[in-house]
């Protein structure tokens, strides 16, 4: 124990905070200061990057939108092409097409007036009658080769008359509304608002 207590006081005294020169405890200072403020530093920095709001250019916000509505459009069904898909748009789509008139059965007018009409035949000779239905009617019938009458009278209600020519011929109906004239078979179409009083002139093609 005596050996020990020599040997420390060879070595003198352990140095005390308190007892070290002022100059030895400012040497430290410089240190702690640093590495306190690099401590401070880092907090207050990562408390920033946390707190700090995400910010984005109102040009970022308007292409986001913009592409958004694009997809909706492209991808979203239109509703009347939802509720009727078999149906046509009545402004993208095509009208309907009227139906085609039917051309008249029987024997058509190459030319025609309210007074007059022509007509051709293909065989000759050829026979025509004329048959009423409601009223009387006058009748002549020439023959258009040389000018002879063929007959001539009035036809009561109910009455037909058949005239035959070679060549052609020429009638004059006295009360045509009441009057059904037919041509080998077929019916002589009179034009529409044709006159009471009407002639017609058959001719063989």
């Amino acid at each position: 124990m005596r050996g020990l207590v020599a040997a420390r006081n060879l070595h003198g005294p352990r140095p005390n905070a308190r007892s070290m020169p002022a100059a030895t405890r400012a040497e430290r200072r410089p240190w702690l200061l640093t590495a306190a403020a690099v401590i401070v530093i880092g907090v207050i920095t990562g408390v920033a990057v946390a707190e700090a709001p995400s910010h984005t250019s109102p040009s970022a916000h308007r292409a986001a939108a913009t592409a958004t509505t694009v997809v909706s459009h492209r991808t979203k069904p239109h509703a009347s092409a939802a509720r009727a898909p078999g149906k046509v748009s009545k402004t993208g789509g095509k009208a309907p097409k009227a139906p085609a008139r039917r051309a008249p059965a029987g024997l058509v007018a190459i030319n025609s007036s309210s007074t007059a009409a022509t007509y051709q035949v293909s065989d000759a000779p050829f026979t025509v009658t004329v048959s009423t239905t409601s009223g009387p009617c006058w009748l002549e019938a020439t023959d258009a080769s040389n000018g002879q009458l063929l007959w001539e009278g009035t036809l009561a209600p109910g009455q037909s008359q058949t005239v035959s020519s070679p060549a052609g011929l020429l009638l004059r109906l006295g009360n045509s509304p009441v009057t059904t004239v037919t041509e080998g078979g077929q019916v002589v179409n009179l034009p529409a608002g044709a006159a009471v009083v009407f002639d017609l002139d058959f001719q063989v093609a």
